[in-house]
């Protein structure tokens, strides 16, 4: 990859940092209590993590789940440097032969449909469209759970700015109704849904912040990168009470 572009100095500024979106373990859990409570009990599962980033939730998902897994869970990811960073993590923590890692792109991700029991989707299907992102799970499950998290509004009437912001971040965010709608529209009953806590933001925000003091910005890419990143902590500082992730559970109808 050409170190100058935008999409390798976003790597570069991200691929160090073990939380790679707002979350946390205590959400990870909260959800994963959920997706396991609608499934049948003691059903042995099979897991495949989207977009799994240099694995947070999977490596969470590893450690609860245990000895109900079938197999490792399939952690996906299109950056082969992240799995490495994921491998190495889970090896230091005893959980290697928990976790499978493959380098896809979920647009072309070649896995049988009605494989798995539980897709799990924490922060990343943005990449691929929020709708494209749910058929893409109801695709690959049985009559299993997902666990998904999207950008959704929670007020109202979000400020100007933020929205202005947001028209060119991420264009096609919806309100907590909408997306819901999307859900179910999709084929799924949502059993539980929840905004991630404020906590989780700016733990994630105090990672990023760490790496945008650490990095070089005299590549014209990496300077671009920072400076948007360091508008998106800024509007979330000021306006980040009018929206949020929405952590959402749902069972194939």
């Amino acid at each position: 990859m050409d170190p100058n572009t935008i999409e390798a100095a976003i790597y570069e500024l991200f691929g160090t940092i073990d939380q790679m979106a707002p979350g946390s373990p205590a959400s990870t859990k909260r959800a994963l209590a959920r997706a396991v409570a609608a499934l049948p009990d003691d059903r042995p599962l099979r897991v495949v993590d989207l977009g799994c980033g240099t694995g947070a939730s999977t490596l969470t998902l590893a450690e609860v789940l245990g000895d109900r897994l079938v197999g490792p869970i399939l952690a996906v990811e299109r950056h082969a440097p992240h799995l490495e960073r994921l491998r190495e993590r889970a090896e230091a923590r005893g959980l290697a032969e928990a976790i499978e890692t493959r380098v896809a792109d979920m647009r072309a991700l070649e896995i049988p449909a009605g494989g798995y029991d539980l897709v799990w989707a924490e922060g990343s299907l943005y990449a691929l469209g929020f709708e494209a992102g749910l058929e893409l799970g109801a695709r690959l499950l049985g009559q299993g759970v997902l666990a998904a998290t999207e950008l959704v509004w929670v007020s109202e009437a979000p400020p100007a700015e933020a929205r202005a912001f947001f028209a060119s971040e991420y264009p096609e965010m919806r309100t907590r109704a909408e997306a819901r709608a999307c859900v179910e529209r999709a084929g799924f009953s949502v059993v539980e849904s929840f905004a991630l806590p404020r906590a989780d933001w700016a733990a994630f925000y105090a990672l990023v912040r760490g790496r945008l003091a650490a990095v070089d910005r005299s590549r014209p890419a990496m300077a671009e990168v920072c400076a948007m990143v360091e508008a998106e902590i800024d509007t979330w500082e000021r306006f980040g009470s009018s929206y949020a992730y929405e952590f959402f559970v749902a069972r194939v109808s």
